[in-house]
């Protein structure tokens, strides 16, 4: 059976020119979503140069996503889809240690998910995003090699900062 990532109840939608993606903090068990105001509650900060309508589709929370065994998958907070175009993105607001490596487990789960459920879809996945409010400017120079890595098991390009251009 076919996984439906972009079911409308899973969906906000923008097309300001700023607008920022919000998860609210554990345990909650809501879906991510787009904030227009609230700047302080921002973990990621969507620039929509162009004004595009850009929907966002929540994932954790909202999808069922299982492993082959049956198991819960790891996935990422959700999708940004603007024309044909996928942006994955994956919500922190935290300083612990291996932020940034369970962030990338959850878009390698999620992308290859996807994929499987998409692959005779036209859409460009662009990027990937890890958006940690607590360190806008993402990770250190030391995890170029997790980058590496999720480029060669992915294909996509991976970012790590809070700010998001569309």
């Amino acid at each position: 059976m076919s996984i439906n990532f972009f079911s409308e109840c899973c969906c906000t939608v923008s097309s300001k020119k700023e607008f920022g993606l919000y998860d609210k903090p554990n345990p909650s068990k809501e879906p991510a979503i787009i904030l227009e105001e609230d700047k302080h509650c921002w973990i990621g900060i969507v620039e929509n140069i162009r004004k595009r309508t850009i929907k966002f589709y929540a994932i954790d929370h909202c999808i069922d996503l299982k492993k082959d065994n049956g198991d819960e998958a790891k996935k990422c907070d959700g999708l940004l889809k603007f024309d044909n175009n996928i942006v994955f993105v994956e919500l922190k607001d935290r300083r612990k240690s291996r932020w940034l490596q369970e962030a990338i487990e959850q878009l390698i789960s999620t992308i290859e998910i996807f994929k499987a459920n998409h692959s005779d879809a036209s859409f460009q996945i662009v990027s990937a995003y890890v958006c940690n409010k607590k360190r806008p400017q993402g990770a250190s120079s030391s995890h170029i090699n997790l980058s590496e890595r999720f480029k060669d098991e992915t294909g996509i390009r991976l970012y790590s900062k809070q700010t998001i251009i569309i």
